[in-house]
């Protein structure tokens, strides 16, 4: 069983730029939703599920908070 927290992510690139800007007009919009019905003065979790939320019923698949692997110039 592979642990999902190890996984590399890897970027897509089977997408068109049209595809592309869709999906960016989505995410704009529901950032710019979400800040206009909460407002300012939240911790960043608060916008963090709200936005993870408002994607999901969007449609899109969510990752929160993924694990990367990144190497240094040395390779550590």
């Amino acid at each position: 069983m592979t642990d999902h927290h190890s996984q590399i992510i890897r970027p897509r690139t089977d997408l068109s730029d049209s595809d592309v800007n869709k999906i960016c007009d989505v995410i704009r919009e529901a950032g710019f939703g979400l800040h206009k019905f909460l407002g300012q003065g939240f911790r960043e979790k608060v916008y963090e599920r709200g936005m993870i939320h408002r994607l999901r019923k969007a449609g899109i698949v969510v990752r929160v908070q993924p694990s990367i692997m990144i190497h240094d110039e040395d390779g550590t």
